[in-house]
């Protein structure tokens, strides 16, 4: 049996500033689309659906808070050197995960476009640097 070629893990300059952007442009792309929705969106979320099974529209927008700033704090960690996760990293199982996101789109309350926002301003300027 023939094994398939192994994906293609390219690190060359071009590459990963091809990559940079495309997270920059999507990034850009989902700021705006999140900004057409209704605001009664952020202040009523709990009767928003998404097409994720048990999450509104924004609990995903927290999920991608909580991913940005996982990035954020590890690529900072990498270029100071640091390649150890973020200080009080840890691995989470699924509901784990699912509950923690669930508790930062509570907290953050009508601020979830706002941080989401925030959040996305500081990695794309991380990674313009």
């Amino acid at each position: 049996m023939t094994r398939p070629p192994p994906p293609d893990r390219t690190t060359d300059a071009a590459t990963v500033a091809e990559r940079i952007q495309l997270v920059r442009s999507l990034s850009n792309e989902l700021a705006a689309h999140l900004a057409s929705l209704p605001e009664d969106l952020w202040r009523n979320a709990d009767q928003y659906g998404s097409g994720c099974e048990r999450w509104k529209v924004a609990d995903v927008a927290a999920h991608l808070i909580s991913d940005a700033i996982g990035q954020f704090l590890s690529i900072s960690n990498a270029l100071k050197g640091r390649p150890s996760p973020p200080l009080g990293y840890r691995a989470m199982g699924v509901q784990e995960s699912v509950d923690a996101v669930i508790s930062l789109r509570v907290s953050l309350d009508e601020d979830v476009f706002s941080e989401f926002n925030v959040t996305c301003l500081r990695l794309n300027r991380l990674l313009a640097s």
